[in-house]
């Protein structure tokens, strides 16, 4: 075997230290792959230089390159010899008994506990692509190699032995030790005081937290208290008004008395025929006196000081509120708020398993013809009815059921199972309606839930009566990952341990949601919540 890998190695192409492919021989007499040479001739086609990558002789113009058909059927030779060698190695190793199949195919790995030897595993001491002792190291290109490697692709490059190169590499992996232990120490350090700090914190943070309900409490009472006195002196004003309309009202009534006791007076006078008694009379009589101010000028002085109250308390909300604005973006350019790390969005189902979780079914939600199972984590369609006690959180109407658990804040991910025709996996909010025949009790069909559907012939997304077309193919186990404070849920396709994006919905959540299921008309259908060991 090994006298074959000496003859093979002749054939290797230089650049891309394979066995030759379609060889093709240069004029210098070098040899590489056809598609390999015309690539490298391919970059340097803006100089207009072609030369060899091994001796760098240069050819102008470029050579018209062809399979050496010689060096083909050499190659097939050297083949048929080395599996002749291998055939006949493994035949007078290999017990009596075994196949013929397995005596030509020595790749073949044998069963374990079978009476055929295990073949052994890639040495890592050895060349992957040489099958020769790593035994030199190159600095340029910072990899361990094998003598043909420094032949072939490393030509000209400052090799040394593995121990030399270690000795140097030593100093600095002592120094990166000395590092990483004063590192450990460092953080170790601040990871002790952390606690200590945290609590000295939320003391002091606490603190001021009473100082700030308390302060606002006072000015709260402020408030109330210079409301209450602005009411009294309204109060007195009122009083004082209805005072003043009342003497004027008095005086009023008095003056209509006289008025009218004037107007008899006058008609006595006007009905005299004497000529010398009406001149007498007349020239005695009183004079008119003025009238007292009316109804309408107090009125007026009312309106004026109701005017300029108004105008005063108006200007007393704005300089509150604006002083309270100005004291808040204060406040905040001292304590600014405390921003909350996102969970950085998992890109795998391995990363997302980070985050499992197994929702339980709640009895109280479920439809009467659903019947739940498995602790909960089994769900199943049945033809009769299951007569359920009544309550306020059931589906009366459609074929559904909610989770128990409230999901929030940091990320969850959970997988199902399912089997029937159709079905629909979604969340929703613990205010949805429940006793709905119409869809603001249909899971997607109203703003309080998402919803993933599976028609039978093809997935969409549904929220708030919107449907968006999929294109993912039958999934019989779906994935779901929801991170609630970041808005994000996403609905995967789980197959050989892999996780297929089937769609991803990116909003603002308000509040905790809940896993969801809906059935369909199958009877027996049935949905089950996956462990995630």
């Amino acid at each position: 075997m090994a006298s074959a890998w000496t003859e093979e190695e002749t054939f290797i192409c230089s650049v891309c230290l394979e066995t030759l492919k379609d060889p093709a021989t240069l004029p210098c007499g070098h040899s590489y792959c056809l598609a390999c040479i015309q690539s490298h001739w391919d970059k340097g086609d803006s100089k207009g230089q072609y030369s060899c990558p091994q001796c760098r002789q240069v050819f102008n113009p470029r050579p018209s390159m062809a399979k050496s058909t010689v060096l083909v059927e050499a190659m097939e030779k050297l083949r048929t010899n080395s599996l002749r060698q291998s055939s006949s190695t493994a035949a007078s190793s290999a017990p009596p008994s075994m196949p013929v199949y397995l005596e030509v195919l020595p790749d073949v790995v044998a069963r374990q506990g079978s009476v055929y030897p295990q073949l052994p595993t890639v040495d890592p001491r050895l060349c992957p692509r040489h099958n020769r002792p790593l035994d030199l190291f190159c600095q340029e290109d910072q990899e361990c190699v094998c003598e043909v490697c420094c032949q072939h692709g490393h030509g000209g490059h400052r090799v040394f032995k593995p121990q030399d190169e270690r000795k140097e590499r030593q100093k600095e992996l002592v120094q990166m030790q000395a590092e990483v232990q004063r590192r450990i120490q460092e953080t170790e350090k601040k990871l002790n005081e952390l606690p200590h700090v945290a609590r000295q914190h939320k003391a002091l943070v606490q603190a001021l937290e009473q100082e700030s309900t308390d302060l606002f409490a006072d000015l709260v009472k402020t408030a109330s208290l210079t409301g209450t006195q602005v009411g009294d002196l309204l109060v007195g004003h009122e009083t004082s008004v209805g005072s003043q309309v009342e003497g004027q009202m008095h005086r009023l009534e008095q003056e209509v008395a006289q008025l009218r006791w004037k107007s008899e007076e006058l008609s006595g006078l006007a009905d005299m025929q004497d000529h010398a008694c009406f001149l007498k009379n007349f020239l005695i009589l009183e004079p008119l006196r003025q009238t007292g101010a009316t109804g309408e000028s107090v009125l007026g002085h009312v309106e004026a000081m109701v005017a300029s109250v108004r105008s005063a308390m108006k200007e007393l909300q704005t300089s509150i509120q604006d002083a309270c604005k100005a004291s808040l973006a204060e406040i905040v350019t001292l304590a600014p708020p405390a921003t909350v790390e996102l969970n950085p969005e998992p890109k795998s189902r391995e990363e997302m398993l980070k985050f499992r979780f197994e929702p339980t079914m709640d009895p109280n939600t479920a439809y009467r013809r659903i019947q739940l199972s498995n602790g909960g984590h089994k769900a199943t369609m049945r033809a009769e009815n299951l007569n359920p006690p009544d309550h306020p959180e059931r589906f009366d109407f459609w074929r559904q059921v909610l989770c128990t658990e409230a999901l929030a804040g940091s990320p969850y991910y959970w997988e199902v199972e399912w089997a029937g025709q159709k079905v629909t996996v979604g969340v929703a909010y613990r205010e949805m309606e429940r006793k709905s025949s119409e869809d603001k009790s249909r899971f997607g069909h109203n703003p309080q839930s998402w919803s993933l559907y599976w028609s039978g012939t093809g997935f969409s997304f549904w929220h708030d009566g919107q449907e968006k077309l999929l294109g993912s193919p039958k999934a019989k186990r779906i994935g779901v990952y929801l991170d609630q404070h970041a808005g994000i849920l996403a609905f995967y396709r789980i197959a050989n341990d892999q996780a297929d994006l089937i769609h991803r919905y990116q909003t603002q959540f308000t509040g905790p949601l809940y896993p969801g299921f809906r059935f369909w008309a199958g009877v027996g259908a049935k949905v089950t919540v996956c462990r995630l060991d």
